[in-house]
């Protein structure tokens, strides 16, 4: 396969990808543009190269992910309920 061949498909499945993500979006009255309603669609919207960060809001909680790993979990009341746990350097 030519490499013009192989990156026109890695674009191809790049911006595919991308409308896949879009299309699963919730929209958020506070400008949040990375909330979704499934955990899958966040591990891959907080995943290289398609972002950072993502949010999914479930049964009352929030599930944040960076990097395509669940950090923080918060309650309906905004409580933190589950941190990630980090190792000390």
């Amino acid at each position: 396969m030519s490499c013009t061949k192989r990156l026109w498909m890695e674009l191809n499945e790049y911006e595919q990808t991308k409308a896949w993500l879009k299309a699963n979006q919730v929209s958020s009255n506070d400008s949040r543009d990375s909330l979704f309603n499934d955990h899958r669609h966040a591990i891959v919207a907080s995943s290289d190269p398609y972002g950072l960060f993502a949010e999914v809001i479930s049964e009352g909680k929030e599930y944040h992910y960076c990097n395509g790993e669940l950090h923080i979990v918060y309650d309906e009341k905004g409580n933190e309920i589950w941190r990630i746990k980090t190792k000390k350097i």
